[in-house]
């Protein structure tokens, strides 16, 4: 049996699309998003946004105005990059020194594939935080949970990391803030 998770050890990331807006990726799914996150800020967990334009849309601007987080913490993905450790992103998350990827957000069969995929062959322990990551398509989505599921990601629920981390946060303030996400 695997340890639990610990906000200690972990690193969230945050996909963004910009096409997610124009699609319907359900309101549950943003609102789980809006948990994670605010748990991540409750126990001081390093949270970093990527921000992704699908491989088959035309190039988009993303709006890094529009993100909470700073701006060292907003990264594009670069699916072409031959070494994930070496952009920036697997630069700052290596920085970390935490062994422990959490991954929310837009799209499953895409961009969450491409960055659990190779964060995995880096040898991080990558959760998948399920209802907060949609798939554009339900076949598609199917299959990218059963590979990723097989190449070693651990599939999770906003609720069950919830738990995990008011479990194992040694801060009391970080876990009443926990236990009341877990009702929001």
């Amino acid at each position: 049996m695997g340890a639990l998770l610990d906000p200690s050890d972990a690193i969230l990331l945050v996909l963004a699309s910009p096409e997610a807006t124009h699609l319907d990726a359900g309101p549950p799914r943003a609102a789980q998003i809006q948990v994670i996150t605010r748990a991540a800020t409750a126990c001081v967990v390093p949270t970093f946004e990527i921000q992704f334009t699908s491989i088959r849309a035309p190039a988009a601007q993303s709006s890094a105005s529009a993100s909470p987080l700073p701006p060292h913490a907003i990264h594009s993905l670069d699916v072409e990059a031959p070494d994930w450790s070496a952009t920036p992103l697997g630069l700052h998350v290596a920085k970390t020194n935490r062994t422990s990827l959490l991954v929310v957000g837009y799209w499953l069969e895409e961009a969450v594939t491409f960055v659990v995929l190779r964060a995995l062959s880096h040898s991080y322990k990558v959760y998948v935080v399920l209802d907060a990551t949609p798939a554009e398509n339900s076949v598609a989505g199917d299959a990218a949970r059963q590979r990723l599921v097989f190449a070693g990601a651990v599939p999770t629920t906003t609720h069950q990391v919830l738990r995990e981390w008011a479990a194992t946060t040694s801060d009391p303030r970080s876990r009443q803030a926990l236990l009341a996400l877990r009702t929001a």
